[in-house]
């Protein structure tokens, strides 16, 4: 009853949000001062800019539709091998451009990489043949030859240091600042960036770290798996008592169950393996934590009720009314159906599809027709207010949202699609449902 209780104490707060909410729910529609721009493609905002593509040939524009950098002039890598867990909020697979202020180019001629900051500078030459960023870093794992024509391996920053040579070509570019790795004795410890035991190894089973912390097992005297968590200097935090492996931490929350469920189904721990709330099953109403696995934009997998913006995703069964299931609950226990915050700004469907997590509070969903140009999407936020719709209703609708909106630009990239052909234009919007830019392709053959 707890859960319901604070589901009660949610709706009574977030109801005066609603007359707010009637000046958002935007309908997205082409602006009369829109600017268009001869392109084939484009791709997300992303710290203010966009990249848009013709042919083979890459270009950069910003927020007002000005291209900033000339098609022919880089080549900006892909970001799909930083799509790991977190890397990025919100970042697409087929994302180019700037992440956290930087953006990975090419030389057309040479195809050698290099870097340019967010003043478009280049701030690392093009000289290498491979240039991939670290997880959580700050840091480039970077290949280049020599005068003597051999070939280096590199560590370097942003600003073009070098602070390791000779790294191994196995290195892992996806991994945390600590990774387990399977070491001497048949035990489990943890190396750095630069291939270092940095944790020796202790362990029978060992997970990654996140938020500072990694999940660690030990077997006990009858043989049997028994997991605690560790911080990042090896120090056990909280003691091997759990049968069932845990989830990592997020928001200073790791999700685990008890061996015996009579109780309660789930719990939530501290940092100091404080019981923070739980979580039971009442009559007619189960909870499972959701794996949210988005259709589009892809990200990297995530751990079933992580906390993610400030909110973990959980099914639920919502009898008698039969209505979409989901439930957020917030790091302090909080509770509430999110169709039920969606029905009352006019959500046109008895389902809703989450595309994304939650990012800066909101979120990109579309309804589940079950046919692709019938469905709604919808940008909207926490309390369920929409911000901008591709329609009112199923059926209606001429147009994707690809995106969330970029926190710099304010934009959004959206796909508007012909009555006739269903031709793709490739246009981004504004929060006030307005298409400011779109990009056209004039070529006849």
């Amino acid at each position: 009853m707890a859960i319901m209780n604070r589901f009660l104490l949610l709706f009574v707060l977030v109801a005066p949000l609603y007359s707010l909410a009637q000046e958002e729910n935007k309908v997205i529609d082409v602006s009369a001062n829109v600017v268009k721009i001869e392109a084939n493609f484009g791709y997300n905002f992303n710290d203010g800019f966009a990249v848009i593509q013709k042919g083979d040939s890459h270009a950069l524009i910003d927020k007002t539709g000005q291209v900033v950098i000339p098609f022919n002039k880089y080549k900006f890598a892909t970001n799909a091998l930083m799509r790991i867990p977190h890397f990025r909020a919100g970042m697409t697979i087929d994302d180019y451009g700037f992440v956290d202020g930087f953006a990975i180019v090419s030389d057309p001629q040479t195809h050698l990489f290099g870097v340019i900051n967010k003043d478009l500078k280049l701030v690392i030459p093009c000289e290498y043949s491979r240039l991939q960023p670290i997880y959580h870093s700050g840091l480039l794992y970077g290949t280049r030859k020599t005068p003597k024509g051999t070939t280096e391996n590199l560590i370097i920053n942003f600003s073009g240091e070098i602070l390791k040579k000779e790294i191994s070509t196995l290195f892992q570019v996806h991994s945390p600042a600590l990774r387990p790795q399977w070491l001497e004795k048949d035990k489990y410890g943890y190396v750095n960036y630069f291939e270092e035991v940095a944790i020796a190894p202790q362990f029978d089973q060992a997970e990654e770290f996140s938020d500072g912390m990694a999940a660690v097992a030990q077997r006990d005297s009858f043989g049997q798996l028994k997991w605690g968590f560790i911080n990042d200097k090896g120090s056990l935090e909280i003691p091997f008592r759990y049968s069932i492996k845990p989830k990592g931490f997020s928001n200073g929350l790791a999700l685990v169950q008890p061996a015996n469920q009579d109780e309660f189904q789930f719990a939530y721990i501290d940092k100091k393996g404080n019981v923070a709330f739980t979580i039971k099953n009442e009559t007619n109403r189960n909870f499972v934590p959701y794996n949210l696995v988005p259709a589009k934009p892809r990200f990297g997998a995530r751990n079933p009720g992580e906390f993610f913006d400030g909110y973990s995703l959980w099914n639920g069964s919502y009898v008698p009314r039969g209505k979409f299931p989901i439930m957020l609950i917030d790091n302090n226990g909080n509770s509430k159906y999110f169709f039920d915050e969606l029905e009352k700004h006019d959500w046109p469907s008895s389902y809703v599809t989450f595309l994304t997590d939650f990012v800066n509070k909101e979120v990109l969903i579309s309804s589940r027709s079950g046919v692709r140009f019938d469905e709604v999407y919808a940008i909207a936020n926490v309390n369920g207010e929409i911000i901008i719709r591709s329609a009112k209703l199923e059926g209606e609708a001429n147009t994707i949202i690809d995106s969330l909106f970029d926190p710099t630009s304010k934009l959004a990239k959206v796909s508007l699609y012909s009555n006739e052909n269903r031709k793709r234009t490739i246009s981004y919007v504004n929060r006030s449902g307005e298409v400011t830019i779109m990009l056209v392709d004039s070529q006849l053959w």
